[in-house]
Order: C-alpha cells, then structure tokens, then sequence
C-alpha cells in the first residue's frame, strides 16, 4: 500500500525491560524489519523478517501479554511517548473506536470467519480494562509496517480495532521487501 511516509526518522522506544533504543536504527540497513501490534508477529521470523511488536498501552498489562502471545521481550518495545504511532501517522478517535459502524456490524463476522473470535476472547482475559498510563493513548489505532533499512515498503493502518491484515500480506510483503 502507498504511503507519504518515504523513511522512517530514527524515534525514540523502550525494550520491555526499559532499556532505550532507537528505531529504525535497532536494524540494518539493508534488514527487513516489520513493526507490528499483532501476536502473529513471530510467524515473521520464519520470512528473515526482524519484527518489533509495538506497545503503547499500559505497560503494567506486558509481562503477561507477552507471556500469553509467546512474543519474546527483546521483540517488545513501548512506545510511551507515541514516537513510533505519530511518525507512522496511525488513526485515533472515540468515534473510530467504539461508534465506526465496523466496530459492530463486520468485525464479529470477520473474526468469526477468521476462526478468531474465540482467540479474542482468550487474549482479552490476558489483557486488562485499564486506562493507559498517558491520555494520548486512548482510542489510538495501530497498524503493520514493513520496512527495508529505514524506508517504508508496506503499511497498513487499521481504520478501526479489529481491522488488521492478513498474515499471508504481510508475508507477501516482507518477500517482496526482501527481493529490492
């Protein structure tokens, strides 16, 4: 998918463990590396992909997030100053959230149909209903991007929670960022 981001500018994240580190700079310039808020992200691996799951919610709920999703903590890193979600351009807002038509009339069918309602369901009760430590982070949608060095090949930002891609496209992406 086109994007008017071009590169991504070297922001500011934290590791699991709350060491600093700088991205895209963690890969080489030449590494294909995914960002990603979803726990199929180690299946990217397999591609030679690096791949960073992205944080910005409450940093209290990781430990066992990670433990449920099996993503290893030098894969997660938090995103508490919104660096990695404003540089993407991600979308925000309650009516995004909780009152997009999506929300209520094609996300249940689409995870159902996915085979991935039950899996929502087991992932929320690892999750909990608290507010992120900072405003900004409510309401805030993710997205997938692919990366070659610091330049964006590939995105996708979800319109609303639940509108994720596929796995296969974002494979079909890292192959593809992988043959430039």
């Amino acid at each position: 998918m086109a994007s008017s981001i071009i590169e991504l500018a070297p922001v500011q994240v934290e590791r699991a463990d709350h060491t600093p580190l700088e991205l895209p700079t963690a890969w080489g310039p030449d590494q294909v590396a995914v960002l990603v808020a979803r726990a199929w992200a180690p299946r990217l691996a397999e591609e030679g992909a690096e791949y960073y799951f992205v944080s910005c919610g409450n940093t209290g709920d990781l430990p066992r997030w990670l433990e449920y999703t099996g993503i290893p903590p030098d894969r997660a890193v938090l995103d508490q100053a919104n660096a990695v979600y404003d540089a993407m351009r991600t979308r925000r807002g309650v009516a995004r959230t909780f009152v997009h038509p999506y929300m209520w009339l094609v996300l249940p069918f689409k995870l159902g149909a996915r085979g991935t309602l039950g899996s929502l369901g087991r992932a929320m009760r690892a999750w909990s209903a608290k507010t992120p430590e900072k405003s900004l982070h409510n309401f805030l949608q993710g997205g997938t991007f692919v990366f070659r060095g610091p330049r964006l090949v590939w995105s996708h930002r979800c319109a609303t929670p639940g509108d994720d891609p596929k796995l296969d496209q974002v494979v079909d992406a890292v192959r593809a960022a992988k043959r430039r």
